[in-house]
């Protein structure tokens, strides 16, 4: 049974506190939060935040493929498809296991928004560091 009633807003804030006074965002919604409207967009800027590393990191290493396979097109062609696959499946998983997260939660509900928001956050800081890491350039 999803929870309805006041008991949500304090889960999601002790959710929120957990994640997001390590997540090294400092928009101006994440300083001097005084309310839940403020925890919610500061949950959206961190989602924000992370998904661009992430974007940033996967075209990163899209580039680095290039470069290194530069020599080899199809390996490379194969390569680039092996690492757009896998970026699919994670995504994937990604959204099922936040939404997981917030199973308990009122789907809707802002408490609900900030517990996934702050999940895909999370796991993507994760992804990204993990992609930043394939296929370094060699010296």
């Amino acid at each position: 049974m999803k929870y309805k009633n006041a008991c949500c807003v304090g889960v999601g804030l002790l959710v929120w506190m957990s994640t997001a006074l390590g997540s090294g965002i400092n928009g101006d919604e994440c300083e001097n939060i005084r309310d839940s409207l403020g925890v919610f967009e500061c949950s959206k800027d961190k989602k924000d935040y992370a998904d661009n590393r992430l974007h940033e990191n996967y075209s990163l290493l899209v580039a680095r493929i290039k470069s290194q396979f530069e020599r080899d097109q199809p390996l490379g062609e194969k390569y680039l498809l092996e690492v757009k696959e896998s970026q699919l499946a994670w995504m994937d998983l990604r959204n099922k296991n936040c939404a997981l997260e917030a199973f308990e939660i009122e789907h809707g509900s802002q408490v609900y928004e900030v517990v996934v928001n702050n999940c895909a956050a999370r796991m993507s800081e994760e992804r990204s560091d993990y992609l930043s890491g394939i296929s370094p350039r060699l010296q």
